[in-house]
């Protein structure tokens, strides 16, 4: 199976128009007409960010979390799922607003995802899916040894709690991470992958937060 969205009916549809009007209208185009099929290209090209792309973080969004995690374990190539989520982001929230708690969100993200691009040699088939609320998953691609997914993790981790993230002039939060890591199994589907990751999670959480647990199941 390929790691491949399927595209909704709207994305189809437009891409189809534009592709028929480049039929009706072959070599050069007028202004008008080359106009008219350039924005629906792009339409079309909205369409497929707006369906795998979380609107606020830009990270992947559920639906895509979803059918590349179930192609890649029907692929039999093994990977490790890391589950996180901000430490007392609500009362974040209520200190900050929740503005402010969009904007970390946004930073956070950018922050693990600059990371996985530059120093893991893989990275590039790395992906970061917003799962719900400040919870994300992190697919690290053919990582199939569970300490070292730790320790990527753990990197992960180290890297958000260094940082600083301005509220205003005046005001910079430091935020931590707690992250629950899963190694996919033969035979395994996405909801066991994740809830394994999940309870490796709130295991971290329950011991103090600011901390990476691995799986015991």
């Amino acid at each position: 199976m390929t790691d491949k969205i399927t595209e909704s009916p709207y994305q189809r549809e437009a891409a189809n128009e534009a592709n028929r009007d480049l039929g009706d209208f072959p070599g050069v185009l007028s202004g008008s007409q080359g106009e008219r099929i350039l924005n629906k290209y792009e339409e079309a090209e909205d369409l497929k960010a707006q369906n795998v792309r979380d609107p606020l973080t830009g990270a992947f969004n559920r639906r895509y979390f979803d059918a590349q995690t179930e192609a890649r374990l029907q692929s039999g190539r093994k990977f490790s799922l890391i589950m996180t989520d901000i430490d007392h982001f609500k009362s974040f929230n209520d200190a900050y607003g929740h503005k402010n708690g969009d904007r970390l969100l946004v930073e956070v993200i950018r922050t693990l995802s600059n990371h996985l691009r530059l120093a893991r040699p893989n990275g590039a088939k790395d992906f970061i899916a917003r799962y719900g609320g400040d919870e994300f998953a992190i697919v690290l691609a053919d990582v199939d040894k569970p300490e070292l997914a730790k320790e990527i993790a753990d990197n992960l981790r180290k890297l958000v709690a260094e940082s600083k993230f301005k509220i205003d002039n005046n005001t910079n939060a430091v935020k931590t991470l707690s992250m629950g890591v899963a190694v996919s199994r033969e035979f395994d589907n996405a909801d066991e992958l994740v809830v394994r990751a999940d309870k490796a999670l709130y295991q971290a959480k329950d011991i103090g937060r600011n901390r990476v647990e691995l799986s015991k199941d």
